[in-house]
Order: C-alpha cells, then sequence, then structure tokens
C-alpha cells in the first residue's frame, strides 16, 4: 500500500474573500464544492483570474473538502477553470495510478468509510489536504488498472443508456398522454 500523496499532488482550491459571484469580462469558470456532482460547464460562474496554478487540466480529480466526500474526475475541460477552497484537487503523477481507478476507489464504500475516518472535525466532517494524502491507495498492477477501467467505462455506457431510454420512455408516455387528452378534447 502506498498514499495518495506518493503518487498524486493534492492542492486545495483558490480562497476567496467573498462569495464567488461572475465578474463582467470574466474568463475563468470557478467550481465550487455544489458543483462536482453535475458538471455544466456553462453554469459556472466567470471570473478574472491569473494565476495558472489553479488551472485543472483532463484528468484531475476533484474531491469535496467537507461532509459528502465524493470524488470526479475531470474527463474534459472544455473552459478554464479553477476550484473554490472547499474543494481539493488531486492530480496523478505521471501516470502513476490511473485516475479513473482512483476516483472510483475514492468514490467506493470502502473508501468514502476510509475518508470518513481520515477526517476532522467534531459538528462537520472536513478533510484537509494532509488528512487525504494519507489516504490509502493499494498496489494494482498497471494491467489490472486498465482492465478496471475498462469495466468502469462499460457501466459508465450502459448507465448512459439506461438514462438515455428512462428520458425516451417519459417523452413517448407524454406524446401519448397529449394525444389522448387532444382526441378526448375533439
Amino acid at each position: 500500500m502506498r498514499k495518495l500523496s506518493d503518487i498524486a499532488e493534492i492542492q486545495p482550491g483558490y480562497s476567496f474573500r467573498a462569495a464567488v459571484e461572475t465578474e463582467p469580462g470574466g474568463t475563468i469558470a470557478v467550481i465550487q464544492i455544489k458543483d462536482i456532482s453535475e458538471f455544466d460547464f456553462t453554469g459556472l460562474p466567470r471570473i478574472s483570474f491569473s494565476n495558472p496554478k489553479f488551472l485543472l487540466k483532463v484528468g484531475d480529480i476533484l474531491i469535496a473538502s467537507r461532509s459528502n466526500f465524493k470524488a470526479a474526475l475531470l474527463q474534459e475541460v472544455p473552459i478554464p477553470c479553477i476550484i473554490a477552497a472547499s474543494v481539493l484537487r488531486i492530480r496523478v503523477h505521471n501516470q502513476a495510478f490511473s485516475p479513473l481507478v482512483l476516483a472510483a476507489l475514492l468514490n467506493s464504500t470502502q473508501g468514502q468509510h476510509t475518508l470518513g475516518r481520515l477526517a476532522g472535525g467534531s459538528f462537520m466532517l472536513t478533510l484537509s489536504k494532509q488528512e487525504l494524502g494519507a489516504f490509502p491507495v493499494p498496489d494494482i498492477s498497471p494491467e489490472q488498472q486498465r482492465q478496471y477501467a475498462c469495466a468502469l467505462n462499460t457501466i459508465h455506457q450502459y448507465q448512459q443508456a439506461l438514462a438515455k431510454k428512462q428520458q425516451l420512455t417519459a417523452e413517448l408516455e407524454t406524446a401519448l398522454s397529449q394525444r389522448l387528452l387532444q382526441e378526448e378534447v375533439q
């Protein structure tokens, strides 16, 4: 077992003095703790910001530092983005470990339990950079990681297909109901 800090750089987000609001002419999007579960890059507040150290890259893992420690893998970064202080960024060193597999480990039941144990605080659990760095990462061969990543991608594609099927079914049901109501009116 290795520690997360052995295979990745962990960086807290930028600490703003006030609530994050869109600035006129802002070109850098800000991801906050509320945005981690669903990335909608178009709805993020935009600011003017010039420190490249905080810019996110594809493959970065974002994790909430408070209460719910769900991790999200950035599979695309269509616009320049940074994170707010309530979010920690994990950037794996030189392909030392698959970011997809690492995010899955962090989100697993055992991973969430471990993160809860590592976190501090009595009223609200918080996760510091040092505490996250102590997260144990199993020694998994690159081939095992590749196989696991392939399985995760297949599961993700299946989930997307199911979501699309549910959407189409709901649209069909709505269309049928509207048609029945129109026929009844005539």
